[in-house]
This record gives C-alpha cells, sequence and structure tokens, in this order.
C-alpha cells in the first residue's frame, strides 16, 4: 500500500466529531426534500441545480462533467451515486474542461442578504478546476484532488467543512479570507503552491486528524495570518519550503497544537522553523523534531506556553519572547517505526507510530484545558489510526496520553491495531535477532529489552485480545 493509501486507510476508519456538525449545518434547509438525478432526470448538473430547491439531493452518475456549474442561495447536496466507494469516486469527475480560462468547477454563493443557506458536495474528483464558498456553509467529503491546479476556497463569510478528502499531486491549497475552514481526516501529499497548502487570513483554522505531507511551497505549509489556528492529532511531515521571507511548517498569530507530530519540515538553504506562533502558541503532547535548518528554530513564538512535548534541542531550540517552559518537555529520539531520511534536498517520508521503549509512550499529560485557550479542552477518543486514546503503553497500571498522533498499543507487533495470534507468528520469524538488525526485529522486541526471544512471546501472549 502507498504513503497516500495508508494514511487515507488511517483516518477513513472513524467518523470524526467535527464532521456531524458539517452535516448538521447541511441540513438546515426548508422544505421536503427531492432526488434528482443526473444524466436520466436532467442532462447536465447545472440544468439539475436550476431545477432544484434547497433541501434536495442531486445524485449525479460517473462520467466526465465540463463546464462550470454556478449554486445561488440554494441549499442543495450534490453527490455520486456511493461517495465511500473509491472506484465510483474517480470516475466521476468535475472540471473536466479544458478552458483555461475556467477558474472553478464549483461555485456556490450567496446574493441575498436574508439567505444563509448551507451545501454538502460529496464523492467526486476533480480534473483542472476546484470548489468556492462565498457567503455560505458548507461540506466537501470524499472528494480526490488529484489531476491539477485544484483548490477549495471560501471567502465572504463562509464556513468550509472540508472532510475525508484525498489531495495527491496538485498544485493547489486550501483558502479562507474573511472565512473558517475546518479540515478533518484529509490526506494532502505531494501539493504545491506558491503560499501554503492551507492559507487563512481574518479568520480561523481547525486542523485534525489529517496528514500533510511531501508538499513544496515558498513560505509556510500552514499559515493563518491575522487568524487562529488549532492544529490536532495531525502529521506535518517531508514538507520542503524554497522560498522567502520566514519559511516554517506551521505559522499562525494564534496557535493551540496538540497531539501532533511534526517532523523533516525544512527550508534548502537558510533558516527554517518547524512551529511559528506570531502572537500566542499553546503546545502539548506534541513531537517536533528535524524542522530546525541552521539558524532557525524549532518553536518561534511571542507568548509561549510548551508543555509535555518532544523538541529536538529542547529549550534551546524556543525563540519566545514570553516563554512558560511547562512540565513533561523531553529532548529524546521518539523512536518513529520508520523516521524518514534526507536524500539531498527531498525528505523520505516515514512511519511515524512509536515503537517499544520510545521515550513518547504515556509521556503527555490528560490534562490538556489551557485556561488561557478554549478551543480544546479534553482530548480525543482515538488517535490518527483509529486506536483508542489514551492506553496503557509502559504496562505500568496508569494510562497516560503518548506525545505525538499516534498512540502506542503494547504487544501489537504488526501494528494492525489488534493483539493477538498475528503479532506471535511476527515474533517467532525473528526470534534471536538482534533489535538494530531489521525493522521486523525492532517491532518484535515487545518488552523493549534489547532481544527478541521467549519473553517477547510470553508478554504478547497475556495480551491476546486487547
Amino acid at each position: 500500500m502507498n504513503e497516500t493509501n495508508r494514511y487515507a486507510a488511517s483516518v477513513r476508519n472513524s467518523l470524526p466529531p467535527l464532521l456531524m456538525l458539517g452535516l448538521f449545518f447541511a441540513t438546515l434547509t426548508k422544505g421536503a426534500a427531492s432526488e434528482i438525478h443526473v444524466p436520466s432526470d436532467y442532462p447536465s448538473i447545472q440544468s439539475a441545480v436550476d431545477a432544484a430547491h434547497s433541501g434536495d439531493v442531486i445524485i449525479v452518475a460517473p462520467g466526465r462533467y465540463t463546464g462550470r456549474v454556478t449554486i445561488r442561495d440554494k441549499g442543495l447536496t450534490i453527490t455520486s451515486t456511493d461517495p465511500g466507494n473509491p472506484a465510483v469516486v474517480a470516475q466521476t469527475i468535475l472540471g473536466a474542461g479544458n478552458d483555461e480560462y475556467q477558474v472553478y468547477a464549483i461555485v456556490f454563493e450567496r446574493k441575498q442578504a436574508h439567505s444563509l443557506p448551507s451545501a454538502e458536495l460529496s464523492g467526486f474528483s476533480f480534473g483542472r478546476y476546484g470548489v468556492v464558498f462565498s457567503g455560505m456553509n458548507g461540506t466537501i467529503s470524499h472528494c480526490i484532488f488529484a489531476r491539477g491546479p485544484s483548490s477549495i476556497v471560501a471567502d465572504n463569510g463562509a464556513r468550509c467543512y472540508v472532510v475525508l478528502n484525498t489531495f495527491c499531486g496538485t498544485i493547489g491549497h486550501i483558502y479562507a479570507n474573511d472565512s473558517d475552514v475546518v479540515l478533518e481526516g484529509n490526506t494532502m501529499v505531494g501539493m504545491g503552491s506558491s503560499d501554503g497548502i492551507v492559507l487563512v487570513y481574518d479568520g480561523a483554522a481547525f486542523i485534525s486528524n489529517s496528514v500533510i505531507s511531501c508538499s513544496r511551497v515558498w513560505r509556510s505549509i500552514v499559515t493563518c495570518m491575522q487568524s487562529d489556528l488549532v492544529l490536532s492529532q495531525t502529521i506535518v511531515a517531508a514538507n520542503t519550503n524554497e522560498g522567502y521571507d520566514v519559511p516554517v511548517g506551521i505559522r499562525a498569530d494564534n496557535a493551540v497544537i496538540m497531539g501532533c507530530t511534526i517532523v523533516g519540515n525544512k527550508r534548502a538553504t537558510g533558516s527554517s522553523y518547524g512551529v511559528a506562533g506570531w502572537v500566542s502558541l499553546f503546545m502539548c503532547n506534541t513531537i517536533c523534531r528535524g524542522n530546525a535548518s541552521p539558524g532557525g528554530y524549532e518553536v518561534l513564538s511571542g507568548r509561549c506556553r510548551i508543555e509535555s512535548c518532544n523538541i529536538e534541542g529542547g529549550r534551546d531550540q524556543v525563540s519566545s519572547n514570553d516563554l512558560t517552559w511547562g512540565p513533561g518537555n523531553i529532548d529524546a529520539d521518539p523512536l518513529f517505526v520508520d523516521p524518514g531520511r534526507w536524500d539531498g534536498d527531498t525528505f523520505i517520508p516515514g512511519d511515524y507510530r512509536l515503537l517499544p521503549g520510545s521515550p513518547c509512550i504515556d509521556a503527555g499529560t490528560n490534562d490538556v484545558d489551557n485556561p488561557g485557550t478554549t478551543p480544546i479542552e479534553v482530548l480525543p477518543n482515538t488517535d490518527l489510526a483509529g486506536l483508542p486514546r489514551v492506553i496503557d503503553g509502559d504496562l505500568d497500571g496508569a494510562a497516560t496520553v503518548d506525545i505525538g498522533a499516534y498512540e502506542y498499543l503494547p504487544g501489537d507487533v504488526n501494528y494492525d491495531g489488534r493483539v493477538n495470534i498475528l503479532d506471535l507468528i511476527a515474533i517467532r520469524a525473528s526470534l534471536g535477532q538482534d533489535p538494530s538488525s531489521s525493522p521486523a526485529a525492532r517491532k518484535a522486541d515487545a518488552n523493549a529489552d534489547g532481544r527478541v526471544n521467549i519473553e517477547d512471546l510470553i508478554m504478547v501472549r497475556g495480551r491476546l485480545g486487547k
């Protein structure tokens, strides 16, 4: 399974909580809903939209649909025949034309001041062109942006929910101006943008349970100017800054970062930073390593509180005018399953789950309520892979959250989220090997004593069924 599919599979196993909010907004329409089918009822999506009323559902059969679709002051659901089926999604393509003057495939806009419709778009692939929500709330889910310079734009006071989508190899970004965006469970790999993959002005961004990796930008991967950012249980890894100004991985005026893994984001030449909160930053339960080029820092902030984080270089790699260095911070090799590596100017991404014996296991804080912030006050129920959060990873009888985006399950040697006979088989295949000899042997050293032997089998056998 390639990287994109592996990450996508890991986040699609559970329905993110904010998706329910998005679906709630999408149902705020009046009247009885009708189903309209394209092309059996109407030959084009635009003709179906023109005939529809707020609350109606437009179901689009597989095919290539050219030309721009404009929806004004109507709260519609536009969906493929089976948004949960990747094959159907790949065959239902919007914006498939070659018109160089066409900017977007679909535009949702509010023209009437008294109207506040919400819309939903689900289960499509996009060609060259993207989606706009102007003054309308909307949800985009189960879509694929992989064929060109596609992007999602929210402006004019919109609130946009971007949920369970895949962005791969596209030149574009998610942009919000005077609007809010909520990103849940998205996979963004191999993108390119002049400014950033997520770019917000005069609004707010909530990003959780997502992966942003192997992308190239000129400034920051996530940029929130005059805006607030909440980043939770997200991997930001192996991205490259190639431009000017002050390149960083994450940049916001005010930021809350919790339970994230931010690694290997660097500028090819010159200084770069991992996280920058220009005005304020609260960060906990987060791994931040391998982001600081010479002359840069892992963390740069005005007023800053950091606790229970694994930061390369420790306090010396934090530049802040007002730093509160809280309890639980460490500077240690996280012992990732695969840490990734640099190959010239390119970072090869790794597998950021934790190996047995990782110093990040049970090293976080369960008390994530920061008096200075209100967006996050409780831990999520599951980690990025869908494992329960919190697990007693070091088996000391006290369950404490791990640092990073993933929770470690003791005895799960093959990392499939269960402890069963397959884990015993994996250990038997590595018996007698030095854990440093191969990735399989490192995983098989279940009790982290530096050997793969009968004691690992006994330990895992005692946890069967967990």
